[in-house]
């Protein structure tokens, strides 16, 4: 049996109205779709700590747009609720650099299903 993917962050969006603030293990089955997530409590063994945001999507979209402030404009027109019978990719964000002359971040997206 192939373990099951376990990742874990500090805020994670099930969708653009369902956040959680708080340190949370995601995981993914043995597909790489999202399967569940919990309250991360203490060291987990397995859970791999990327921190940072998490987010889903719907598996037919197949790459987020490229910038922040796009970011969270785009993201409720995508999946602006969770819905228990479609398939989601585990997403996380990562801002590389910051360009504080004009207040644009440079953002990494990194799909952490297969």
């Amino acid at each position: 049996m192939v373990p099951q993917k376990q990742y874990a962050c500090n805020r994670f969006y099930l969708s653009a109205n369902d956040v959680i603030n708080q340190n949370t293990v995601v995981i993914l089955n043995q597909e790489g779709f999202y399967l569940e997530h919990s309250p991360l409590s203490g060291e987990r063994p397995y859970v791999e700590w990327l921190g940072g945001i998490f987010f889903l999507l719907p598996q037919q979209i197949l790459t987020p747009c490229g910038h922040e402030e796009d970011f969270f404009q785009w993201y409720p027109t995508v999946c602006p609720a969770w819905v228990k019978e479609i398939k989601y990719r585990l997403w996380s964000i990562h801002i590389v650099s910051r360009n504080h002359a004009n207040k644009s971040d440079r953002i990494v997206f990194r799909c952490l299903g297969k």
